[in-house]
């Protein structure tokens, strides 16, 4: 779990009297507490430099699958002064043209649900109060994201129901605000002035979907979340519980030495190895590694197996770098002939993956090395690695 929860924003709190006493202030936002809040407690928001000491925020909103945004009546009465505030806020955060006006419809409801269900000519009656939800607290999210120039950790859901690629120059109609934000400032981070400083991202792993009940791994498309942020300036790590990836709708590659994550946490989760070379790979320079097993069952009932061979070989890539390493495979291990030839590309780093596991594994910076496994067969290549790695 995101260790010191932050303090939710309620009506019944004096919003700002607590910026103001709080130079750390973290905010939490979910369906619950954006529901409750009055919407003066945005304009204090919007109208101060409050949002200066805004240094961590979580996010808890599942979007649902259903069809695009639909466009709304307004709901609130503004004043001019406070629609201006209002319009320069959602341009500041990069949105433009029919995005702006589409932002601004949904930051002028006051109900998150709204009747969008119809009848089925068997008179069945079907709802959507999922749609609306994820789009307005999004927009929301997304613009105070985008005036906290200091935003420092952020702990959020997977913010899209399943990845889209986009073609350079492409837009998608169903862009979620949050998302297209993230995109936005991380296709450009040069051009962009918030989340300069945002350094580690921890992905929520529960929320509203039946497979969040404790029993069970949690399928998230950890690869199309992390290219979301991995080549903001200041990031440098994330952390995601409880996670087996998607392998139906989520993405499966990603680009080697691509990303600024220098330490990755990914414990009590469920992946084959050469899921987690990927991710590895991703990164420039790998300082730090954790990564644990164990703990929940998948919804298929079976097991990923971890190849210690294969998990050495891209390991291999950061040796000079990497300072701590903690593995905890259980007994999901195996070897057999094959594996180590991953299906992702090793090209950049100058890894022989047919090579001998003892050779030229030496990890000049390594301080904190912790391996476990409750495989017999695999016990071997685990000793010979760790005698290598400490020459």
């Amino acid at each position: 779990m995101y260790p010191n929860y932050p303090i939710p924003i309620l009506a019944s709190r004096p919003v700002k009297r607590a910026i103001v006493q709080h130079t750390g202030l973290s905010l939490l936002m979910t369906i619950n507490t954006i529901s409750s809040i009055h919407f003066s407690c945005l304009w204090i928001l919007l109208g101060d430099l409050a949002l200066q000491f805004v240094k961590r925020i979580e996010y808890v909103c599942w979007p649902v699958d259903g069809d695009d945004y639909p466009e709304l009546p307004y709901q609130r009465d503004l004043t001019a002064n406070d629609m201006r505030l209002l319009r320069r806020a959602v341009q500041n955060a990069g949105f433009q043209g029919d995005k702006e006006e589409r932002i601004i419809n949904m930051l002028m409801q006051t109900k998150l649900n709204h009747d969008l269900g119809y009848v089925t000519p068997e008179g069945c009656r079907v709802w959507k109060f999922g749609i609306t939800p994820a789009y307005i607290t999004q927009a929301i999210v997304a613009i105070i994201v985008s005036m906290s120039p200091n935003l420092e950790t952020m702990a959020m859901t997977q913010p899209f129901l399943y990845y889209i690629e986009l073609e350079e120059g492409e837009e998608w109609a169903k862009e979620l605000p949050l998302v297209e934000l993230f995109r936005q400032a991380n296709s450009r981070p040069e051009e962009t002035r918030f989340l300069q400083k945002l350094r580690d991202v921890y992905l929520i792993n529960r929320g509203d979907r039946i497979s969040s009940d404790g029993r069970y791994y949690v399928q998230s498309d950890l690869i199309a979340c992390l290219e979301l942020f991995n080549k903001l300036p200041s990031i440098e790590s994330f952390g995601i519980d409880a996670f087996e990836p998607d392998e139906n709708n989520g993405k499966q590659t990603c680009e080697d030495a691509s990303s600024n994550i220098s330490k990755i946490k990914i414990n009590h989760s469920s992946l084959y190895s050469s899921y987690l070379l990927c991710v590895m790979a991703s990164c420039k320079t790998l300082t730090e590694l954790q990564y644990t097993t164990g703990g929940r069952a998948s919804l298929d009932g079976g097991y990923p197996m971890f190849n210690p061979k294969a998990f050495i070989k891209g390991l291999a890539a950061h040796k000079r770098t990497l300072k701590v390493l903690d593995i905890d495979t259980e007994q999901f291990t195996s070897s057999y002939p094959g594996e180590a030839k991953s299906q992702y590309s090793f090209a950049e780093t100058g890894t022989n993956m047919e090579a001998p596991v003892n050779s030229n594994l030496t990890f000049t910076n390594l301080m904190i090395s912790t391996m476990m496994t409750l495989s017999s067969r695999c016990t071997d290549t685990w000793r010979r690695f760790g005698t290598a790695m400490h020459r």
